[in-house]
């Protein structure tokens, strides 16, 4: 990284999302999503939204389908990290 790059904002790969409708109107509620982020594409966006590369997983975990999405920032739900919470058991 070069002393003018800025570290990108926002889930780092490897962090798990709920989409819903507060991250995009396309996401409404029967379009939710839990989405395991892979990448940041460097593509244009508006402030406050950025887009992520990733699998959309189902309800046992598993990446059933690869996706691109345009999401609000603010909107997306935490964690954004894989990693458990501490105290918590695997």
């Amino acid at each position: 990284m070069t002393a003018t790059a800025r570290p990108p904002i926002g889930p780092r790969p490897g962090a798990i999302l709920l989409v819903d409708e507060e991250a995009s109107a396309e996401f409404a509620r029967s379009k939710r999503l839990t989405f395991r982020v892979t990448r940041l594409p460097d593509r244009p966006s508006y402030p406050g939204w950025i887009w992520l590369r990733g699998y959309v997983l189902n309800r046992s975990g598993m990446a059933v389908e690869q996706r691109e999405i345009h999401v609000r920032l603010s909107g997306l739900k935490r964690p954004w990290t894989a990693e458990p919470r501490p105290g918590s058991a695997r």
